[in-house]
C-alpha cells in the first residue's frame, strides 16, 4: 500500500479516536486558517506538537493550538485533518475529523464603482472608477451615470431577493444575470425597489449591476439581499468581488487601453476618492489629523524653492525622490481643500526639472528616470485641471524627451547594451532586484498619467508592455510562502513602486492584469512584517527605520481581504 493510500486510510479508521474538533478561523482567497483545542484529558505538557495534513499531505508542523495554511487556489474546496504527538505514549495520534472549507473568490470583499457623462455610450466614455469596500455608494459627483459592477458568490443554494436602498429618490435600476456575463435581467428599480425571489446556486459567480443616475443631489445607494426569509441585510462584502471585464482572461494592452479613463486625476486616487476624502476630513477625527499633519508639510513644502539641478547620480537620486514627496504632498492637499496656491506650487516644480535640468539620466542609474517619471506624472495627474494647453505640452513633452525615449532605449538593448559584467545596472528591466519593481512600476504609472494626451499612444503601450512583463519575472521572486531575499528596507522601496503601479492600472485601466495573484505575493506581507520590530540593524545594505510605516500594505490587505492584517 502506498503512503499517501495509507494516510487516507489511517485517518479514516482512526476517526473514533478523534479527541478535539478543529475549527476554521478564517479564509481568504489564498489562505485557510486554522484552530483547534488540546486533545480531551491532556494538559499542553502532554503534546509534543502537531502535523497538519491537507488531505493526505502534510503542510506544517507547529506546537501551537492554530495554523494557516497559505498560497491556496482561489474560490477551491480543501480538506484538513490534524495529528498530535504524545508525550506519554510516544505515538502519533488523530486529533479530529476531516473538516473541509472552501476559499474565497479572488479580490472578494470589493466592488468596482464607475462613472461617465449623463449622456455617455453605455459602458464607454469612462470618466473614472474606484474599488470600494461595501456594496454601497454616495453620489458624491453631480450629473454623472453610476454604475456599482460586482460579481456575486453565495455559498448557500437557495432563494433569495434583492433590494435597492437609497436616501432620497433617484433614479436606480438593478440588474443580476445568470451567469458571470454582463447581460443582467432587470430585477429592481426606484418605483419596484424589491426583486422577487430568485434562486442562487451555491459558488455559482453571478454578474450583479446597480445604475444610478445621480443629479445635483448627494443621495446613499446601496443593495440587500435576503436569503431564505432571513431577515433582509446588506449583502456582506465578503460575498462580493469586483467585475473584471477581461474576466480572468489574458489580455493586450491596446485592448485594455480601449476602456481606459479618460479623466484626471486617474493615477491611483480619483475624483470620486478626493470628493470622499473631502468628506471624511470633516466626519472623522483621525482622518482630520492625519490631513492635518500632511498639510503641515505641504506648507512647508510652500516656503521652499523647487529642485535645482546638480549633477552626479546619487545626488540627482536624492532630488528626484524629494520630487515625489513634494508632487504626492501638494497633489493631495489641493485636491482636498482646492487651494490653487498648492496647485501652482506642485507646477513650479514640474516646470522646474522639465525645463532647468537637461536630462534625468546619470550613467547608468536609471533610478533617477524612474522617480523623477513619476514625480512628475503624479504631480501633473494630480493638478491637470489647473493648467493650461501650453503646461500640459510642456509636461507630457519632458516625460518624452527625458524618461519614455530613455525608457524605450533600454528594453531595445540600444541604450546600455547588456554587458557580461556582474550587476543590475544594465538588466533592470528583467532583474529579480528592487531595481525591477521601481523602474518598471514608475514607468507604468508615468505611461498611464500619459495615455490620449498626446500623439505617442503606441510607444506607450510598448513602454507598459514591457514593464508588465518585466515585473513579472521580479515577481517570481516571492514565490512559494512570501519570503523575499531583499532586506525589509528594500521589501519597502518595492511595494512603494509595485503597488502603485497595480492601484494606478485597476484605476485607469479597470484592471492589474492579474500580476497580484503572483505565488507568494498575498502572504508576502506578513513575512516583511515578521521581519520587521522595535529595533533596526544594517542589514542587506538597507539600515532600516525603527518604525517602519509602508501603507501600501494597507491596499495589499484590502485585495487580498486580509482584514486581520
Amino acid at each position: 500500500m502506498g503512503t499517501t493510500s495509507f494516510l487516507v486510510l489511517f485517518f479514516v479508521l482512526s476517526s473514533i479516536l478523534c479527541s478535539a474538533e478543529i475549527r476554521v478561523s478564517s479564509t481568504t482567497a489564498h489562505t485557510v486558517s486554522l484552530e483547534w483545542d488540546l486533545p480531551s484529558g491532556t494538559s499542553a505538557a502532554d503534546v509534543a506538537g502537531y502535523h497538519i495534513y491537507r488531505l493526505s499531505k502534510q503542510v506544517g508542523t507547529t506546537v501551537q493550538s492554530r495554523f494557516t495554511d497559505t498560497n491556496l487556489t482561489p474560490n477551491s474546496s480543501y480538506q484538513y485533518n490534524i495529528t498530535w504527538f504524545n508525550k506519554k505514549s510516544g505515538k502519533e495520534e488523530v486529533l479530529s475529523d476531516v473538516i473541509s472549507t472552501r476559499t474565497r473568490n479572488s479580490g472578494v470583499g470589493r466592488v468596482l464603482l464607475e462613472w461617465s457623462p449623463l449622456n455617455a455610450e453605455k459602458y464607454k466614455n469612462i470618466n473614472g472608477r474606484e474599488y470600494l469596500t461595501s456594496p454601497s455608494f454616495s453620489t458624491l459627483l453631480s450629473y454623472r451615470h453610476y454604475r456599482l459592477r460586482a460579481y456575486i458568490n453565495p455559498t448557500v443554494t437557495g432563494t433569495y431577493s434583492f433590494l435597492i436602498t437609497f436616501s432620497l429618490y433617484e433614479f436606480c435600476e438593478l440588474y443580476l444575470s445568470e451567469n458571470d456575463q454582463p447581460s443582467g435581467i432587470l430585477i429592481a428599480n426606484t418605483t419596484k425597489p424589491q426583486s422577487s425571489p430568485i434562486n442562487l446556486r451555491a459558488y455559482q459567480k453571478y454578474y450583479l449591476e446597480l445604475f444610478v443616475v445621480g443629479g445635483v443631489r448627494e443621495v446613499e445607494v446601496g443593495i440587500q439581499w435576503q436569503a431564505d426569509k432571513q431577515p433582509m441585510v446588506p449583502i456582506p462584502i465578503e460575498y462580493l468581488s469586483p467585475y473584471d471585464r477581461f474576466n480572468g482572461r489574458s489580455v493586450n494592452i491596446t485592448e485594455a487601453f480601449e476602456y481606459a479613463t479618460l479623466t484626471h486625476p486617474r493615477l491611483i486616487a480619483s475624483e470620486y476618492r478626493f470628493a470622499w476624502l473631502r468628506t471624511q476630513v470633516k466626519v472623522d477625527p483621525t482622518v482630520a489629523a492625519l490631513f492635518q499633519s500632511i498639510k503641515s508639510s505641504a506648507d512647508k513644502i510652500l516656503t521652499q524653492s523647487p529642485v535645482v539641478y546638480e549633477p552626479g547620480p546619487t545626488r540627482a537620486l536624492d532630488l528626484a525622490r524629494l520630487v515625489v514627496t513634494r508632487s504626492q504632498t501638494l497633489g493631495l492637499v489641493y485636491n482636498v481643500i482646492g487651494n490653487l496656491t498648492y496647485a501652482r506650487r506642485a507646477w513650479a516644480e514640474i516646470e522646474a526639472v522639465a525645463t532647468k535640468w537637461p536630462d534625468w539620466k546619470f550613467e547608468e542609474i536609471f533610478l533617477t528616470v524612474a522617480e523623477m517619471s513619476y514625480g512628475v506624472a503624479v504631480g501633473l495627474d494630480w493638478i491637470y485641471n489647473t493648467l493650461t494647453e501650453s503646461q500640459k505640452t510642456l509636461a507630457f513633452n519632458a516625460l518624452f524627451s527625458k524618461s519614455f525615449n530613455n525608457a524605450i532605449g533600454v528594453y531595445t538593448g540600444t541604450l546600455y547594451p547588456p554587458k557580461d559584467a556582474v550587476g543590475p545596472f544594465p538588466y533592470w528591466p528583467k532583474a529579480y532586484t528592487n531595481w525591477n519593481f521601481v523602474c518598471n512600476g514608475a514607468l507604468i504609472l508615468a505611461s498611464l498619467a500619459t495615455y490620449n494626451e498626446t500623439s505617442n499612444n503606441k510607444q506607450l503601450e510598448f513602454i507598459l508592455e514591457h514593464a508588465i512583463n518585466g515585473i513579472k519575472i521580479a515577481l517570481e521572486t516571492f514565490a512559494p510562502d512570501g519570503i523575499w531575499y531583499e532586506s525589509p528596507g528594500y521589501w519597502g522601496y518595492s511595494y512603494f513602486y509595485m503597488v502603485k503601479a497595480f492601484a494606478g492600472m485597476e484605476s485607469s485601466l479597470g484592471t492589474d492584469f492579474n500580476l497580484p495573484l503572483a505565488p507568494g505575493l498575498a502572504t508576502s506581507m506578513f513575512s516583511m512584517m515578521s521581519t520587521s520590530g522595535v529595533f533596526s540593524w544594517t542589514y542587506g545594505d538597507s539600515d532600516y527605520d525603527a518604525t517602519p510605516s509602508i501603507p501600501e500594505l494597507l491596499w495589499l490587505s484590502q485585495r487580498y481581504s486580509h482584514v486581520q492584517s
